[in-house]
C-alpha cells in the first residue's frame, strides 16, 4: 500500500515538475521575444529616463508658468526640445548636401581649382614633403589625382555614408527619447507612486 502511495506521489511530483518546466520555458520564450522587439527602443528609453530626471525641475517651473496644466507643459517641453534638436540638424544636413552637390558639379565640369601650396609646407616635420607633392599634383591636374586616389576615395565615401547613417539613427533615437521623456514627466506623479510601491514591496 505504501509503495503505491509513494509511486503516486512520485508521478504527481514528476507531473508538477514537467508542468513547471514547460511554463518556465514558455515564459523564457516570451521574454526573449519581447526583448528582441524592445531592443531597438532600449537606449531611447534609458536616455528618456535620464532626461526626465535631469530636466524635471525645469519642467516643474514650466508647469507653474502655464498655470499647473500638466499636458500643456508637456506639449511645450516636447515641441521646444524637438525644435532645439531638429532645426540645427536640418540646417547642418542641408548645408552638407548643398556643398557636396556643388562640389560634385564643379568636379564634373572641371571648374574646381585648388590653389598652389605655400613653400613652408615643405618644412612640416615628417609629412611635409609628401603633403606638398600631393597638394601640387592637385593644383596641376586634379582629375588625374582623383583617378589615382579612386580606391581611397571610395573607402572615404563609404565611411561618410556610414557616418551620416549613424548620425541619422542617433538623431532619431534622441527624438524618441525626448518624446518619451515628455510623457514620463507628464506622468511623474503616477510614476513616483509606482516606484515607491515597488520599493516598499522589495525593501519593506
Amino acid at each position: 500500500m505504501a509503495d503505491g502511495s509513494t509511486e503516486s506521489n512520485d508521478k504527481d511530483f514528476l507531473s508538477k515538475g514537467i508542468n513547471l518546466a514547460v511554463r518556465i520555458a514558455f515564459l523564457a520564450v516570451i521574454v526573449i521575444a519581447c526583448y528582441r522587439v524592445f531592443r531597438p527602443f532600449l537606449m531611447p528609453v534609458v536616455w528618456a529616463v535620464v532626461i526626465a530626471v535631469a530636466l524635471h525641475p525645469l519642467f516643474s517651473r514650466l508647469k507653474k508658468l502655464v498655470g499647473g496644466r500638466n499636458r500643456l507643459a508637456g506639449t511645450i517641453f516636447i515641441v521646444a526640445t524637438l525644435l532645439f534638436v531638429l532645426v540645427p540638424t536640418y540646417m547642418l544636413a542641408e548645408s552638407a548636401i548643398d556643398g557636396t552637390v556643388r562640389l560634385g558639379r564643379q568636379l564634373q565640369d572641371g571648374t574646381y581649382t585648388i590653389s598652389p601650396p605655400p613653400d613652408n609646407v615643405r618644412t612640416w616635420p615628417i609629412v611635409g614633403e609628401r603633403i606638398f607633392a600631393l597638394w601640387s599634383d592637385a593644383n596641376e591636374n586634379l582629375g588625374a589625382l582623383l583617378h589615382k586616389l579612386e580606391p581611397q576615395l571610395k573607402m572615404l565615401g563609404s565611411w561618410l555614408i556610414s557616418a551620416f547613417t549613424g548620425l541619422g539613427w542617433a538623431v532619431l533615437q534622441t527624438v524618441i527619447a525626448l518624446i518619451i521623456a515628455g510623457v514620463l514627466m507628464m506622468n511623474a506623479g503616477g510614476a513616483g507612486r509606482l516606484s515607491r510601491a515597488i520599493g516598499k514591496g522589495l525593501a519593506g
